[in-house]
């Protein structure tokens, strides 16, 4: 999930053609960074557990079809014996 949060920026004060940073958009772009970083480290907490989760639904899918092949070939074989009697 992604939340988007309105925020006011401070207006920059231009000093001989570069933007001067007031202490409170450094203290903003200090808090929009630690921001990135949390968002990067739950990102890749979230891609971590889908991976893990997508391989137990592979095991599972894997555990699924053998059992169904082995059921199929029971099946088979006690058609093939009712046949032969």
């Amino acid at each position: 999930m992604i939340v988007f949060t309105d925020v006011e920026t401070p207006p920059e004060t231009k000093v001989s053609g570069k933007a001067k940073r007031t202490p409170a958009s450094s203290a903003m772009l200090a808090r929009r960074e630690q921001e990135l970083q949390q968002c990067r480290e739950e990102m890749q907490t979230s891609q971590e557990e889908l991976k893990s989760a997508n391989e137990e639904l592979q095991s599972t899918n894997e555990e699924l079809t053998t059992s169904e092949d082995r059921g199929h070939r029971g099946l088979m074989k006690q058609r093939r014996s009712r046949h032969e009697k």
